[in-house]
């Protein structure tokens, strides 16, 4: 055994802790024991403008249909594009498709 792998289940609580893990918290457990300790436990996650182009997008989109349903006011969607970087010219193409989405 490795010096990395004794280090991981040293460091991961048993799964038996939790009362309930859904079937994405566990799969990453049984992927990744580490990745599992700092998402999950830790709650580390990584940096938002550091997220790839079609994450970014995806969460504008998501936050732009919460603000069309009532899910949440604008300021927020304005906050996501803060939060995330997002140029302006990627900004104008979600945009565009959201006018036009019915």
């Amino acid at each position: 055994m490795d010096a990395q792998t004794k280090i991981a289940e040293q460091d991961v609580p048993a799964m038996e802790m939790y009362d309930f893990l859904s079937q994405s918290t566990a799969q990453q457990f049984s992927l990744c024991k580490r990745k599992y300790l700092l998402g999950s436990i830790l709650h580390i996650r990584r940096r938002p403008e550091l997220c790839s182009l079609p994450i970014k997008l995806g969460s504008l989109w998501d936050k732009l249909m919460q603000y069309r349903y009532g899910g949440c006011p604008f300021s927020e969607v304005l906050k996501l594009i803060d939060e995330y970087q997002i140029s302006d010219i990627e900004v104008a193409r979600v945009k565009g498709i959201f006018l036009a989405h019915k």
